[in-house]
């Protein structure tokens, strides 16, 4: 009997990323270990963006319950969720007329 021949390395998810070779930011979002690594002073942005994180994590379910989000990026999605339906429609509308308050200010040639 021939034995079956074993894979030898399964890819963790940061490596499916296309700047895991030259990346050097020591907490990836894609890392399953990332909440156990210390932080560092100066460290570079994930240059993955979300959607690519995203899809990357959604292949590692059960190794990345963050599904590749930044720190802040599911901080943000925590405070979103704790708000009542009042907060939100009071918060889109706001950000809404700020939108077009930019958008009007750029069509007349002003600077931001």
């Amino acid at each position: 009997m021939i034995p079956k021949k074993k894979k030898e390395h399964e890819p963790l998810p940061m490596e499916l990323c296309h700047n895991y070779n030259t990346c050097s930011r020591n907490i990836c979002p894609l890392d399953p270990d990332k909440n156990s690594l210390p932080y560092v002073a100066g460290d570079e942005k994930c240059r993955a963006t979300k959607p690519t994180r995203m899809k990357i994590a959604a292949q590692f379910p059960e190794l990345l319950p963050g599904k590749g989000l930044t720190n802040r990026e599911l901080s943000g999605q925590r405070t979103w969720a704790n708000r009542s339906p009042k907060e939100k429609k009071k918060f889109l509308k706001s950000s809404a007329k700020s939108l077009k308050a930019i958008n009007k200010n750029k069509s007349i040639g002003g600077k931001l």
